[in-house]
């Protein structure tokens, strides 16, 4: 064979070697990590299902009052409705984001905490790590197809979940913790502070239980102080009678006839000394007006992006920390 004939089939057999060793290793990874990866989608499946079930009635019930999803009632009709509504299902739209907000934290966790503990912590690395793959290689594969499949099953999730909480955008404000993409960036997170921590620790539980404290030393903080102010608040007075869920409300106060600020206990002293069992009512009639700082709900995917994209660049930072320390620190 000439040289030439040779240095054409070079490449086809690289290309050929190439999606040989990816399948291998994707393969592999399934066999090894189906159990948890099978556990993640059937807890989401069966969120899932609870979603399609109980949000199919509550979407008809929702349409059958004339409600707006895209548009706060205006009308006293329409608030009336508004308030009906909220009356039968502000406790499954209140406490379930609440709850699904940690899913996260648990799917992320236990994934990635026993990707490399376990092979550390049974000995199998000296068998795995010795193949023609390589330490650096397999560590890449594992944390780039199992994050990629966690990440897509997150966002799947998050999709239906955002289809589910429609109602309630325009009466309780959106469901931060679960919509858009922050969801699965800090499933992301999370799957790579354990592969991260197990890498280090050595050992699945130990790992298990660092990440998930390194996740909440990441994720509240973020939530509670940093994306309030992502962008400028706004400060303006709001109306009481067409009021509902459109903004993130950061601060509020009652400001009297004469352009005073009441303090807590000016306006507690007040309340107290009403001749009524609706004081905000009574204010309202009598020129008190209501002022808030607050973000406007058209900031909500802006700040989806910041913050997930922020999470993601952490994992990222996560993943190569792993990959290093497996590569020169492991053994």
């Amino acid at each position: 064979m000439s040289s030439s004939t040779s240095d054409q089939a070079m490449p086809g057999k690289t290309r050929s070697s190439f999606r040989s060793g990816v399948a291998s290793t994707a393969r592999v990874t399934w066999q090894q990590h189906r159990l948890a990866l099978v556990t993640v989608a059937v807890l989401l499946a069966a969120c899932s299902a609870f979603l399609v079930v109980q949000g199919v009635g509550m979407h008809a019930v929702y349409r059958s009052f004339g409600l707006s999803y895209a548009h706060p009632p205006r009308t006293a009709r329409g608030v009336s409705l508004a308030e009906t509504f909220e009356n039968e299902y502000l406790g499954v739209g209140m406490y379930l984001p609440r709850f699904f907000m940690f899913l996260p934290l648990f799917i992320g966790t236990f994934v990635g905490g026993p990707l490399i503990a376990r092979e550390l912590e049974t000995g199998t690395f000296r068998f795995a790590w010795t193949q023609s793959v390589g330490r650096t290689r397999w560590t890449v594969a594992k944390l780039a197809i199992l994050g990629l499949a966690l990440t897509a099953m997150a966002l799947a999730f998050s999709a239906l979940f955002s289809w589910w909480y429609r109602p309630f955008q325009q009466l309780i404000g959106p469901a931060t913790e679960v919509e858009g993409m922050v969801f699965a960036a800090r499933v992301l997170l999370g799957f790579t502070l354990g592969a991260f921590a197990g890498a280090v620790l050595r050992r699945t539980v130990p790992a298990i239980a660092a990440a998930m404290v390194l996740w909440f030393a990441v994720v509240l903080p973020t939530a509670l102080f940093l994306r309030p102010h992502f962008e400028a608040p706004l400060t303006a007075p709001v109306s009481m009678t067409s009021k509902f869920g459109t903004e993130w409300t950061l601060s509020q106060w009652w400001v009297d006839p004469h352009g005073h600020r009441l303090g807590s206990a000016a306006y507690n002293a007040l309340v107290r000394g009403l001749p009524t069992t609706d004081p905000q009512s009574w204010l309202t009639a009598h020129h008190y007006v209501l002022w808030e700082t607050f973000q406007p709900a058209n900031r909500f995917w802006t700040f989806q992006a910041i913050e997930a994209s922020g999470l993601c660049l952490f994992a990222l930072a996560l993943a190569a920390a792993t990959v290093w320390w497996v590569r020169h620190r492991a053994s």
